[in-house]
């Protein structure tokens, strides 16, 4: 499965491309930034892992993604601190502090996939 990680800073990104390569899934990383739709739907990805950060508009971000024709119902991962009210009906994985879980990460993805639902 092709698993687009979008926003993801260098370290972090690399432990993920791993975990999830591991797992038999290619990775691409996208930018967080003005062109992130459009690269995004360049990369054709099967699900968006989106780190979310305090200074993007998640709303507006999902909503410019959804625009993307091929993007229009590619599941989408958000992780980060915070609760997301404003973007209903995607997989979140709540991250507290500074700790995350890879396997948490791991069976979202699959879970946004429809692979399972444990």
């Amino acid at each position: 499965m092709n698993v687009a990680l979008l926003g993801w800073t260098e370290p972090v990104a690399r432990l993920f491309d791993a975990a999830l390569a591991g797992e038999g899934h290619s990775v691409a990383r996208v930018a967080l930034d003005a062109d992130a739709p459009r690269a995004l739907a360049r990369c054709a990805p099967e699900v968006v892992v989106l780190e979310r950060h305090r200074y993007v508009d998640v709303g507006a971000l999902l909503a410019d993604v959804r625009a993307q024709v091929e993007l229009a119902t590619v599941p989408v991962v958000l992780v980060g601190p915070g609760d997301p009210v404003e973007v209903p009906g995607i997989e979140v994985v709540r991250q507290k502090g500074r700790t995350l879980e890879i396997d948490a990460l791991l069976a979202a993805v699959n879970r946004a996939a429809g692979r399972y639902a444990g």
